[in-house]
């Protein structure tokens, strides 16, 4: 009979162990999941800052175009 208690505790101690294993490893699966989520946002932010900066250099190149054709229109009638 002394056994069969032994066991009994044992086995409720064991499962103890391993609910408290299996909610810190689910927290830690969450945790993970929003780091991954994090990335995923940032590296979509940094995606669409390049294409934003790409832009901004297409214009800029414009601007120099149009000033360039501006001055040779001012230097070819003056």
């Amino acid at each position: 009979m002394l056994e069969i208690r032994f066991y009994k505790r044992w086995i409720s101690a064991v499962n103890r162990e391993f609910g408290a294993f299996t909610q810190d490893f689910a927290a830690i699966v969450r945790d993970l999941e929003l780091i991954l989520v994090s990335l995923v946002r940032l590296l979509v932010s940094l995606v669409r800052l390049l294409v934003n900066l790409v832009h901004l250099l297409v214009n800029l190149v414009q601007i120099l175009v149009s000033l360039k054709q501006i001055l040779v229109s001012l230097t070819h009638y003056s």
